[in-house]
């Protein structure tokens, strides 16, 4: 879960959260005219196959959010005698008062690295910042990073 405020006292809320047995992301949004809103699934559409973890947060001095977050893919096994594995990828999403959620992208897609624990911040001229490791199999974890304009 997490929760940041945009300089107008706006707040956004997003967490992880089991729905008929895959985890998805939710929100609500906070002003200070109105309190909290109506929470909702950012997206309702994904397949049964992909869960969406560990929601991260942060606005910009105009109060337009940056999101990032990882997903589970469950892949099916190439051969009958192994097991199906998960793939781990991070994305990102926009979030502006007017036009809600907007420019779903992948931050960390490699079919050979699985990419854990995105955080995200803004820089004061309002450029964001992704970061994240990635693993690959047999390999110790490397750092990476992506900013967002």
């Amino acid at each position: 879960m997490d929760v940041t405020f945009a300089p107008d006292g706006t707040a956004l809320a997003v967490w992880a959260q089991d729905d008929e047995g895959s985890s998805r992301i939710w929100f609500n949004r906070y002003t200070p005219q109105n309190r909290w809103g109506t929470a909702a699934i950012i997206r309702p559409e994904l397949s049964a196959q992909l869960d969406e973890y560990a929601p991260q947060l942060a606005f910009d001095s105009t109060g337009k959010a940056l999101m990032v977050f990882h997903v589970t893919e469950l892949l099916d096994a190439t051969d009958p005698d192994e097991l199906p594995r998960s793939h781990f990828s991070a994305w990102a999403m926009r979030y502006t008062a007017g036009g809600g959620w907007t420019g779903l992208s992948p931050i960390a897609s490699s079919e050979i690295r699985d990419a854990h624990s995105p955080e995200v911040a803004f820089h004061a001229n309002d450029n964001g910042y992704a970061v994240w490791h990635e693993a690959e199999f047999g390999a110790g974890p490397t750092l990476w990073w992506k900013r967002f304009e």
